[in-house]
């Protein structure tokens, strides 16, 4: 079984990051590229009509079971990106309760972003633990000015080691 979920909402900077991210730990991983799924936008009427995607139903059997997951994001006009915006939103469809992918998991966040990011890390903080979350205090932050610092993924990894 997986040990840790790499998610990573966007498929150029922060995907890069997710596999270095990867590179560096020891336990047992797999990143999801959250943009390679293409999925459509969620709306009620697309949800009523459709239903919830093959490729989300697919992501939350392997997510379910799994207590560590990474999710790997950039700023984007002061918050989340619309790709992590609408997985969530899908997820949230799984199931009979809306919290049920990412209750009581413990996430770590990460981010390649222009700056430092701190709406981005806040928003992922307050919309996480809604859904029921243990966040890890460790972040990871890159941006072109700043490099991955290992040691962060170290630590994130020896918090995960005490859950996994």
């Amino acid at each position: 079984m997986t040990e840790i979920l790499i998610i990573s909402a966007t498929s150029n900077n922060n995907l890069a990051l997710a596999k270095k991210i990867q590179e560096n730990l020891t336990l047992s991983s797999k990143i999801i590229d959250i943009e390679e799924l293409n999925l459509p936008l969620f709306t009620t009427k697309e949800a009523k009509s459709n239903g919830v995607p093959q490729e989300i139903l697919d992501i939350a059997k392997q997510m379910i079971p799994t207590k560590a997951f990474i999710f790997v994001a950039p700023e984007y006009n002061g918050l989340t990106p619309p790709t992590l915006s609408n997985f969530i939103a899908w997820l949230s469809k799984v199931g009979d309760d809306f919290r049920e992918v990412f209750n009581t998991k413990h996430i770590a966040l990460a981010t390649h972003s222009g700056g430092l990011a701190p709406k981005l890390m806040m928003a992922m903080r307050m919309q996480f633990t809604h859904l029921g979350a243990n966040l890890i205090g460790r972040e990871i932050i890159t941006s072109y000015q700043k490099e991955l610092n290992i040691q962060a993924v170290k630590d994130i990894e020896k918090e995960f080691k005490k859950i996994c």
